[in-house]
């Protein structure tokens, strides 16, 4: 979306629309004063995000020099502890002079957070921002995040691998398979009546605090490559409903609910009248 991808990563088709203008055919130098201060983003890893060799306010401050041409030191100071102020970290005056390793964790992520919200985006896009954080500052985390999109005015595109997450922390959910999305709409309504096989065998596969079971349900099969996908559905060679269609044929997009909820299954109607 924001073009940060190296030569191995690049867009073949189709559009990426923001506020009526398409991201993928933007000029480098336009994309550049998109990031940051029209749409944020929080990297994967909270450990290895920052600089290692540069202070918190240098790297704090960086946002505002180079967005809004803020170059007064004790400006610069003061903008960059009202963003930490504004994620929750302690004695943030004393700790602009202090360097990543100097902070946890969840105080990295909190970093980082700052960072990306200091020029209160439109979109924030946030990449499994909770990886490699234990489960308690996993939450301070997706509170701080909820706080501040309700502040703003914010938009959050959360990428995760953890459906309670998603069903926790999202309003809409787009569940994806080999590259391509296969399902999506309202989460508590995908969550509660998956219609695509592959919705399904995720969800039967979370562990349950409530029922016993001495196995989890399991997938079978492997991930297609993507540089080797097979004919028609993806995930034809691992479903067990799958028909000569499925295996020839990629499937169109399903729509119902005035187009809330898609599926791309050619199974989706009888499987509709099951699911109802």
């Amino acid at each position: 979306m924001l073009g940060l991808l190296p030569p191995n990563g690049r867009l073949v088709e189709g559009q990426v629309l923001f506020k009526g203008r398409d991201l993928a055919r933007m000029s480098k130098a336009e994309l550049e004063k998109v990031r940051g201060n029209e749409i944020g983003m929080i990297l994967q890893d909270a450990m290895t995000s920052l600089n290692p060799l540069l202070t918190i306010g240098e790297q704090v401050g960086e946002v505002f020099k180079y967005h809004q041409g803020v170059t007064n030191k004790a400006e610069l100071r003061r903008k960059s502890v009202e963003v930490l102020e504004k994620v929750k970290i302690p004695a943030a005056e004393s700790r602009l002079d202090s360097y990543p390793f100097q902070f946890s964790g969840g105080m990295r992520q909190r970093v980082s957070i700052a960072i990306n919200v200091a020029l209160s985006p439109d979109l924030l896009i946030c990449d499994e921002p909770t990886t490699a954080l234990d489960v308690t500052v996993q939450l301070q985390i997706l509170k701080l995040l909820r706080e501040l999109q309700q502040e703003q005015s914010m938009a959050i595109v959360f990428v995760t691998h953890d459906l309670h997450l998603a069903a926790q922390f999202c309003d809409d959910v787009a569940i994806m398979y080999g590259g391509r999305v296969v399902e999506s709409g309202p989460v508590r309504e995908v969550f509660e009546n998956p219609v695509h096989p592959y919705t399904e065998g995720l969800l039967n596969a979370v562990p349950s605090l409530s029922a016993y079971s001495e196995r989890l349900v399991a997938i079978p099969g492997q991930q297609p490559s993507l540089s080797n996908l097979p004919p028609g559905c993806r995930y034809a060679p691992r479903c067990s409903m799958a028909t000569d269609q499925c295996r020839a044929q990629y499937p169109d997009w399903f729509e119902w609910n005035e187009g809330e909820r898609r599926v791309a299954c050619w199974l989706t109607e009888e499987r509709l009248v099951g699911c109802h």
